[in-house]
């Protein structure tokens, strides 16, 4: 009885302690400074952790039916780093670092490290995977696959060779003029066939190894002497170089190169192409026989015929460049013009159609 009364008598003097410390400690609520007098029991809270009694260390009270701890002890127990700030009176509470911690995140940017270096090894791949697609032939399987498609061009026999790699790609095309008929049939050729061929022979190159660069030329070996040169831009544009060889087109040969080109453009109606003038002053016709074709010709939009005239245009600028040039659309058998096409000196367009 005497040993109830004491520990009762102990907590009604702790009560009263806490009252007094309470009392003296004032903080903010809703911007005011109050103080409040609470009442607090002890001795009915064990605390245990990991089966370990805490009590001993520390004193846990209940006010108003929630038990107190003190902040830093419990931190202390789970590890973590308890600041004050008694300016703000703000407590806060963080994480400790530990070794597993630590290692969990030096891990993690290992992690990092190797998974952006196997990305890299795949884009690697992918890039020689996609060049071996392009490009699955060697230099020497190349050079006998241009040699068998344009070993022979316009009855001229020229023999390709190729050296390099697949970044660098040097090209030789031989052709012996001192054959009189191949001598005549080089000096007919158009410099619009003549690029052709160049440009045919890089494009197959580059859809082979798309990343290469190419140069090279046209010799005759008969007078030892180069005619051609060329090159291609890091765009795959061909570049021709005319070396010191007189390519002045005449008005008959690109007349006849015209002609041979456009008389079927339209598939069901047969066209002739004239051209008169010079190298300063071009007009040019394209004749048809309206009373044959005339369903056919009705029957063409504005357009298809502008697309035709466009490219006649463009083929006569490519060889004369500076040149005035007009077309124009006849009846060769008395129904007079059917079009007319022009271009400014700024490139704009003019079409007329009867």
């Amino acid at each position: 009885m005497q040993a109830q009364r004491k520990r009762w008598k102990t907590v009604i003097v702790a009560s009263l302690m806490i009252i007094l410390i309470f009392t003296s400690l004032s903080y903010a609520t809703g911007g005011k400074r109050v103080k409040k007098i609470l009442q607090a029991w002890y001795g009915t809270v064990n605390i245990i952790y990991n089966g370990q009694n805490m009590t001993a260390q520390f004193e846990p009270f209940i006010v108003d039916g929630t038990t107190y701890v003190p902040l830093r002890t419990m931190s202390t127990i789970f590890n973590k780093n308890v600041g004050w700030n008694a300016t703000t009176n703000t407590a806060t509470v963080t994480d400790k670092p530990t070794e597993s911690f630590d290692y969990l995140r030096q891990q993690i940017i290992i992690k990092d490290a190797e998974i952006s270096d196997l990305k890299k090894k795949i884009e690697d791949l992918e890039e020689e995977l996609d060049g071996r697609k392009k490009g699955s032939g060697s230099i020497r399987d190349l050079e006998k696959d241009l040699q068998d498609e344009y070993g022979k061009y316009e009855k001229i026999d020229f023999d390709i060779t190729l050296k390099g790699d697949r970044k660098d790609i040097d090209v030789k095309i031989e052709v012996d003029l001192g054959k009189s008929k191949y001598r005549d049939r080089w000096d007919d050729l158009s410099n619009r066939k003549i690029e052709n061929y160049i440009e045919d022979i890089c494009d197959d190159i580059l859809y082979e190894f798309p990343d290469a660069n190419i140069e090279g030329y046209i010799r005759d070996t008969d007078e030892r002497e180069d005619l051609i040169s060329f090159y291609t831009t890091s765009k795959g544009k061909v570049v021709i170089e005319d070396e010191d060889r007189d390519r002045d087109t005449s008005l008959r040969d690109l007349e006849k190169d015209l002609d041979d080109t456009y008389y079927d453009y339209f598939r069901d109606i047969t066209l002739e192409i004239k051209l008169k003038g010079d190298s300063r002053d071009v007009e040019y016709t394209v004749n048809i026989d309206y009373n044959k074709y005339k369903k056919e010709w009705d029957k063409l939009s504005d357009k298809d015929i502008k697309k035709l005239m466009s490219n006649i245009y463009d083929d006569i600028e490519y060889e004369w460049s500076k040149a005035d040039i007009t077309g124009y659309v006849y009846d060769k058998y008395g129904k007079g013009e059917l079009a007319e096409y022009y271009r400014s000196s700024s490139g704009k367009e003019s079409f007329y159609r009867d």
